[in-house]
């Protein structure tokens, strides 16, 4: 599911804060997922795991990340997993 981010030219320090859920509503566990935060085209961002078992996960802005007006930047979160498992999660339009 998308979700709106917006952010003002030159925030830093906001911190974004993201809890995962299923398609049927239960908590996403993200225990041994590796979770990145891509934002448009530009680098990936590594993003922390606050309470895994409950799917929630942060990520503070940087400059690069609102240092000029980017209208309709999509967001994407990447998981991974040892395993086969890999989802991409995308917020923005």
């Amino acid at each position: 599911m998308a979700a709106d981010i917006t952010l003002k030219v030159g925030e830093v320090g906001v911190v974004l804060t993201f809890q995962l859920f299923h398609d049927d509503g239960t908590l996403f566990d993200l225990t041994d997922y590796t979770v990145t935060l891509l934002v448009g085209t530009e680098a990936s961002r590594a993003v922390t795991l606050v309470t895994a078992t409950s799917g929630i996960c942060s990520y503070p802005t940087v400059a690069s990340d609102t240092s000029k007006a980017k209208s309709g930047l999509k967001w994407r979160l990447h998981l991974a997993k040892s395993t086969t498992n890999i989802y991409d999660l995308e917020a923005g339009n």
